[in-house]
């Protein structure tokens, strides 16, 4: 939106005429975000694949996301899936690194049921490291832009054995952490966090920030039923919540 007759910004071409007896020939232009019409929901699977994730939780991981493409085909929601650790970014230069799993315009998936060939590919185990909270402010951005002001509905799968990403002094936690408190606050009511705790049986420190942290105990990491039916649950509970706020309305 167009503001004239400011004292700072752009030269108003219609108001130079004025300049020798005003100051305010200038004008700025203000941006409010709305949401696009063409945008759409989009459920963004964020996959840790660095070495701390061992056979059993990438086995798991696999059959979790596996899951969740299946269940989204024929679906009107935007779907992004993707797995990040280091690697070779490309010849000479190592670093952190995101690779599409499941992406409209950056893989080669035919449609979601082609996609969890994408899955088969990968090995039985992570490798090498990651920087958790650059990967994951990466890969909501992604969504955010496919979203256009819609509902992101994020769902992070990793053992929570936190990496740095900045040379920040704070702790690898408390950089996820302060990434997710930021993007909650910026996104505000449009992004729906969830964190799978793969191997982990005792809090996270992340059960007051987001709004649902599932956790799958070491013993369940070979049992996809036990795992399937704590996700289900939760779905359904927010499937009921929504159901009641549509009603209210």
């Amino acid at each position: 939106e167009m503001e004239r007759l400011r004292t700072s910004g752009g030269l108003d071409p219609a108001r130079l005429p004025l300049a020798d007896v005003c100051t305010a020939v200038f004008r700025r232009y203000r941006v409010e975000q709305q949401p696009d019409r063409r945008g759409k929901p989009v459920l963004l699977i964020v996959c840790d694949g660095s070495g701390s994730l061992t056979r059993d939780p990438t086995w798991m991981l696999k059959n979790i996301t596996c899951a969740w493409l299946s269940a989204t085909v024929g679906k009107s929601i935007s779907i992004l899936a993707g797995i990040y650790n280091t690697d070779t970014v490309r010849k000479g230069v190592y670093g952190f690194l995101v690779r599409w799993l499941y992406h409209p315009k950056k893989t080669p998936a035919i449609g979601r049921r082609d996609a969890v060939r994408a899955l088969v590919a990968l090995p039985d185990s992570g490798s090498g490291g990651q920087g958790d909270a650059l990967s994951l402010a990466f890969m909501v951005n992604e969504a955010a832009e496919m979203a256009r002001g819609r509902m992101i509905y994020l769902v992070h799968i990793t053992d929570c054995g936190w990496c740095h990403s900045f040379q920040s002094g704070k702790s690898a936690k408390d950089e996820v952490y302060d990434y997710y408190q930021a993007a909650l606050k910026e996104f505000e009511g449009k992004l729906h966090t969830t964190l799978v705790a793969l191997g982990v049986s005792k809090e996270t420190g992340f059960e007051n920030l987001l709004h649902k942290v599932i956790m799958v105990d070491s013993k369940d990491l070979t049992n996809p039923s036990v795992v399937a039916e704590k996700i289900s649950l939760y779905v359904a509970s927010c499937m009921q919540e929504r159901r009641k706020l549509i009603a209210r309305r």
